[in-house]
């Protein structure tokens, strides 16, 4: 078990050396829209690669204003998603933290990396940590968002292309691309199409 201090160099060198996956875990997004940082964005440049990239959000606001921040949390939630980053929402308060490879373990001085952090590596606790994380309680409203093959047909709904024209500009089956829009209306809780679209340009799934 080593336990080390490290510059914000050293934070995305860590996460950049990933070979399996990479965990976010980021702090309540109540007070800010969107995220930023060495983490986040030496894990976007990783997605594509194989390597399986994920962050979870705290969302552990007051009630009084849950309208506010329900769209600063799907706003931040659309942002990781265009980085190619599948996430979800907690209720509950997180550290900024970083999860390598489920054996490094990168800690925030504070509520970012501008000043670095420290560097754990084979925690004992690590595993536990990760189940914590995954097993927790989903925020409410919150949506993950949008796989690749989702997000190209969510593309093909915005334009009016028929099930036939989408299909085949997808190179898929008929069958596939309607199962995806069943999947997607499923998950959007969307009892049409155009339900469907509005949820999703809502959670800013439509963007680059």
């Amino acid at each position: 078990m080593r336990l080390h201090a490290a510059s914000p160099h050293d934070v995305g060198e860590v996460i950049l050396a990933a070979r399996k996956s990479v965990v976010l875990a980021l702090p309540s997004t109540c007070q800010q829209t969107g995220v930023s940082g060495v983490d986040v964005a030496a894990a976007g440049r990783l997605t594509g690669s194989g390597i399986d990239v994920r962050a979870v959000v705290s969302f552990e606001c007051p009630a009084h204003d849950s309208t506010g921040h329900e769209s600063a949390l799907a706003h931040t939630l659309g942002e990781l998603s265009r980085r190619g980053i599948a996430a979800r929402a907690l209720t509950m308060p997180l550290p900024r933290m970083t999860i390598v490879d489920r054996s490094v373990v990168v800690l925030a001085n504070g509520a970012d990396y501008r000043t670095g952090g420290l560097i754990g590596r084979d925690l004992p606790f690590t595993p536990l940590l990760l189940a914590s994380l995954w097993e927790a309680p989903t925020a409410p409203h919150a949506v993950d968002g949008p796989r690749p093959m989702e997000r190209a047909v969510l593309w093909q709904l915005a334009q009016g292309a028929t099930d036939e024209a989408a299909a085949r500009r997808m190179g898929v089956a008929l069958r596939t691309y309607r199962r995806i829009v069943a999947r997607l209306m499923d998950r959007l809780d969307a009892h049409s199409r155009f339900q469907a679209g509005y949820r999703a340009a809502h959670l800013e799934w439509l963007g680059p």
